[in-house]
C-alpha cells in the first residue's frame, strides 16, 4: 500500500458514487501503514466491512479471498488493494470479487508489479497491465490502469463497473484524471530525484523509471458513450488522448 493506492480510492470516490456497504477484501491494517490502509474515511456514513483471512485490527470478518462468505450480487462497491499477490488461486479470488458485486456496483482492485517480496503471511504473484486485463476482460465498462511508467509499473489497478451502471462518459473520465492528479502524487523528494536523475543520464533512464516515474499514471477505459472501447489519459495534462481507436 502507498499513497497512490490510497489516492486513487479517493479519486474513485470523488468521481462516482460508492454505495454501501462496502467490502474491503485484505483490510488488515498492517503495523505502520494504519494511516494509508484505512479506507473507511472515504465512505463516511456507509457500512464498512473489513475482510481478511486473518483476524487483527480493520477487520469485521474473516474469510478466504477465494470463497467470500458472502451472497451473490449483494455488495455494491468492493475494494482490494495490494492483495491479489498473496492469494494462491488469485483467479478465483478474481472471480469472487465480481460474483459479489451487485448488477449496479463498482469495484476497484490493485496489486503490485514493481515491488520487494513482502510476506503477509505469502507472497505469490506480480500482475502487468495485461494480466488484469485477462482476469476482468469480461466486464462490458472497465477502466485499467498503472501507477508510473506503462512499461515499468509499480502498481497496476483496475475499476470494474456492474453491468446494470450507464456507460462511462469523457466528462466523468476527465472528471476521474483530474482527481488523480490532485490525490496520487507521491514524490520522491527533491535529492533522490536529482541523484536518480543524473545517474539515469549516466547509465540510462530504464534503471531509475519506477522511481522517477512514479507520480505518473495511466489508464484505458473500456465501455465509453459514444466513443470506442480504448481511451488513454495523459498524466501531464487531464486530457483524453487516443480516441476513437479500434478495440
Amino acid at each position: 500500500m502507498n499513497r497512490f493506492l490510497n489516492g486513487l480510492v479517493k479519486s474513485v470516490t470523488k468521481t462516482w458514487d460508492c454505495a454501501g456497504p462496502v467490502l474491503d477484501v485484505g483490510a488488515y491494517l498492517v503495523d505502520g501503514q494504519e494511516s494509508l490502509c484505512d479506507l473507511r474515511p472515504y465512505f463516511p456514513g456507509k457500512a464498512f466491512v473489513g475482510l481478511d483471512f486473518r483476524s487483527g485490527p480493520g477487520i469485521d470478518i474473516q474469510g478466504n479471498a477465494q470463497c467470500l462468505p458472502l451472497a451473490t450480487g449483494s455488495i455494491p462497491t468492493v475494494v482490494s488493494l495490494s492483495c491479489l499477490e498473496h492469494v494462491a488461486r488469485f483467479w478465483e479470488a478474481a472471480e469472487e470479487f465480481e460474483r459479489v458485486l451487485r448488477p449496479d456496483g463498482i469495484a476497484l482492485i490493485s496489486a503490485p508489479f514493481y515491488f520487494h517480496i513482502h510476506n503477509y503471511p505469502s507472497d505469490y504473484w506480480r500482475f502487468t497491465p495485461e494480466a488484469f486485463e485477462l482476469l476482468f476482460g469480461g466486464a462490458t465498462t472497465r477502466i485499467l490502469g498503472w501507477q508510473g511508467s506503462a512499461k515499468r509499473p509499480l502498481n497496476t489497478w483496475v475499476v470494474l463497473f456492474g453491468k446494470d451502471r450507464p456507460p462511462l462518459t469523457r466528462e466523468e473520465l476527465l472528471s476521474f484524471s483530474q482527481a488523480l492528479n490532485q490525490n496520487t502524487p507521491e514524490p520522491i523528494g527533491w535529492f533522490r530525484e536529482m541523484v536518480y536523475g543524473i545517474l539515469a543520464k549516466v547509465l540510462g533512464r530504464r534503471v531509475f523509471s519506477p522511481w522517477l516515474d512514479r507520480d505518473g499514471w495511466g489508464f484505458r477505459a473500456f465501455g465509453v458513450a459514444g466513443e470506442s472501447s480504448f481511451v488513454g489519459v495523459s498524466s501531464k495534462s487531464p486530457q483524453l488522448i487516443q480516441c476513437n481507436q479500434p478495440d
